[in-house]
């Protein structure tokens, strides 16, 4: 498609030399709105205003220039269709082939501190989304532009080609209608913030930067920010040294940023896998950093610091002995920064960054097909309203019949559980973690199978099942307090026993449809997301490697299976010990790995649960071999994990060794 004729109108003149000039200089005609025109014209350009093609002048100010049958007939005309072209020669109408435009900056302008709503209500462009929504509609015929980013590469592909190309012009659509709905939802947010929860929230997302991965190396992600967002995770940070920030550098940088926001003097803090292992406050920022580090100096390898003073040369001595993922700190001194470099691959990050955070931030947690949202617990607490209570235990409180906020969210992990199992299953879970899974050929089986790995921790937790619930498996739970009870079928009979515990909430659950194809993750952070796609395939022994030890027998394998699926679901550093397709212990939420082991193995142990001959999954590879050893000294037989640490052969010998098998699966599963 040849360029003849452009049609431009712009808020942001950012780079309209350039394109103005070079569209010129290629014969192309310029026609523009009042302002745009203007501009032009000073470049000692030709270019004629919308006005002389309508014939009608601006009017209200300016709030009518382009919303003319002149304009959007020359813009819409399909090339293909004789009864347009006709139209438009019968009114004198010469189509346009490139529209350029740049809306108002609305989000901007209404994200300001005490904006006067007439003020805002200014900056919602009309004339604007109309002009770029009729060219990417017409896209066959019609380049639509509205990036700024866009202009050098259209320029080059013209003067190379004498045209834009069909793909082009699809991609440019594409943009065209994604920046208008993002517009759009950003003036429908600012216009709904009167109510809490709208019926309808829409987000409007902007890509800041793409990410080599997600939590796991098969999982796509990037980093969006939130339009609009007064500041943001990255907003005014400078990285001055190291590699590129990562999926789970972020997630963790967001972590020690909300724990750095409670505190004002001098404070250290070291987050790994989401959790704060170690936090100092001090008069003095080098006595911080000495408290976050002996607090849990084997989680804290490998961690992300966050400190809220500047890094002079002895700390940044003290913090280059270590392996620091990411360091963030508002300044350092050149020396400092020239001892950190020492460790090439450290993210160091100076945050500039001293707005306070956007009023009214909502915190967002994707489930299936939807989102759970509530206000950001954003406050900073006090002495105020405490109250000591020695000796005396709070009154156990029951939240009613309504699905609460938590128990959505245990019903989002107790369901992903429970679908990579095909076979009669059991899932309890409590606090976003599965604290028992059973599988048997019988519900009943599998459900005494889930309840007997850890009675205690199943107490008030989310029970999920795969089969018809009967009145033997009804008079079971209703013997346990259960929050939640989901099944896709009950008995009659069956429900009228669950129902003698009235605050039980009882879910019948006929989806049968599966997953939407290319769910995403969502995570907030502050002042945007991070997205990535959903780890959701269900993994089976295609891939896997049998690195030391026995060749598994088909039990075994099965163990080992079942051991992994469920591990995918627990928080990391993720541990789950299983037998005969049962959990017997599981480890969650641990900064160090081998931490997340001992608390399987003595979860197990708690029980008087015997762990030999059992299998043992990981989420991640096994840094150390301290972990397996543990586990083998203890009578496990079989471990998978995916490998990939420099240890990998160090963990392989351990394993061998001690007679064990060790399995490597094809990839990591972190869930933070």
């Amino acid at each position: 498609m040849a360029v003849r004729r452009a049609l431009i109108s712009v808020f942001d003149k950012t780079g309209l030399d350039r394109f103005a000039t070079g569209l010129a200089e290629l014969g192309v005609e310029l026609v523009a709105s009042g302002g745009t025109a203007a501009y032009i014209s000073e470049l000692g350009l030709s270019v004629k205003p919308v006005d002389a093609l309508t014939d009608v002048p601006e009017m209200l100010g300016g709030r009518v220039k382009t919303l003319h049958p002149r304009i959007h007939g020359a813009i819409l005309a399909r090339r293909s269709v004789q009864a347009d072209m006709e139209a438009l020669e019968e009114h004198g109408i010469e189509p346009f082939d490139l529209v350029c435009v740049n809306l108002y900056p609305f989000a901007q302008v209404a994200g300001r501190k005490d904006v006067r709503e007439e003020e805002a209500v200014e900056m919602i462009d009309i004339g604007g989304p109309a002009m770029l929504r009729a060219a990417a509609k017409n896209f066959e015929h019609v380049a639509p532009v509205c990036s700024i980013d866009r202009y050098d590469a259209l320029l080059l592909e013209i003067q190379a080609t004498g045209e834009i190309d069909a793909e082009t012009r699809r991609e440019l659509a594409a943009e065209a209608f994604a920046h208008t709905a993002a517009y759009e939802a950003s003036i429908a947010t600012w216009f709904g913030d009167r109510e809490t929860f709208p019926p309808r929230l829409i987000v409007a997302l902007e890509r800041q930067r793409e990410l080599s991965y997600g939590e796991n190396p098969h999982q796509r992600a990037a980093y969006y920010v939130e339009a609009g967002s007064r500041r943001d995770l990255l907003s005014r940070v400078e990285q001055l040294s190291g590699k590129e920030l990562s999926f789970n550098n972020l997630a963790d940088l967001d972590a020690a940023r909300g724990v750095l926001g409670e505190f004002e003097l001098p404070t250290c803090v070291v987050v790994k896998h989401g959790n704060p292992c170690g936090v100092g406050v001090a008069s003095a920022l080098e006595d911080a950093a000495a408290k976050a580090y002996a607090a849990d100096p084997v989680s804290a390898y490998g961690g992300v610091v966050a400190v809220n003073r500047r890094i002079d040369p002895p700390l940044a001595q003290r913090l280059a002995e270590e392996f620091v993922e990411v360091l963030i700190a508002p300044e350092y001194t050149a020396d400092a920064v020239e001892i950190l470099k020492q460790k090439p691959n450290t993210r160091i990050l100076e945050d500039r960054e001293r707005r306070r955070a956007t009023l009214g931030e909502r915190d967002v947690r994707r489930v299936i097909g939807g989102f759970l949202v509530q206000d950001a617990d954003a406050e900073v607490d006090d002495r105020e309203g405490m109250e000591v209570r020695a000796g005396e235990q709070p009154d156990e409180q029951l939240s009613g019949k309504e699905l609460s906020f938590n128990n959505l969210a245990d019903l989002d992990a107790a369901r992903g559980v429970l679908g990579e199992f095909e076979l009669p299953t059991c899932v309890v879970v409590k606090h976003g973690n599965p604290c028992g899974v059973g599988v048997a050929s019988a519900l009943e089986d599998a459900a005494a199978k889930a309840y007997y790995a850890d009675p205690v921790s199943a107490y008030g937790g989310v029970v999920a099942v795969n089969r018809r619930v009967d009145p033997p498996l009804a008079k079971r739970l209703a013997e346990e307090f259960v929050e939640v009870l989901i099944a896709p079928e009950y008995t009659a009979d069956a429900v009228e026993i669950l129902k003698q515990k009235p605050n039980t909430r009882i879910l019948e659950d006929r989806e049968r449809r599966r997953a939407t194809l290319g769910e995403r993750d969502f995570r907030r952070v502050i002042g945007g997301f991070l997205v990535q796609d959903a780890d959701a395939e269900v993994d089976d022994r295609g891939g896997m490697e049998v690195r030391a030890g026995d060749q598994p027998d088909e039990q075994l394998w099965g163990d080992l299976l079942f051991a992994w699926r469920i591990c995918k679901h627990v928080n990391s550093n993720a541990i789950v010990i299983a037998k005969d397709l049962q959990t017997l212990g599981v480890g969650a939420g641990q900064m160090s790995r081998v931490e997340s082991v001992k608390i399987a193995l003595d979860k197990a142990r708690e029980q008087e649960h015997s762990v030999e001959g059992a299998v043992l999954a990981s989420d991640a590879f096994f840094p150390f071999p301290d972990g397996p050893q543990l586990a083998l000294e203890a009578g496990v037989k079989a471990i998978v994990q995916p490998g990939g640490s420099k240890r990998d052969d160090e963990v392989v010998a351990a394993v061998a060794k001690a007679g064990g098998t060790i399995v490597f699966a094809p990839r990591r599963h972190f869930r933070h």
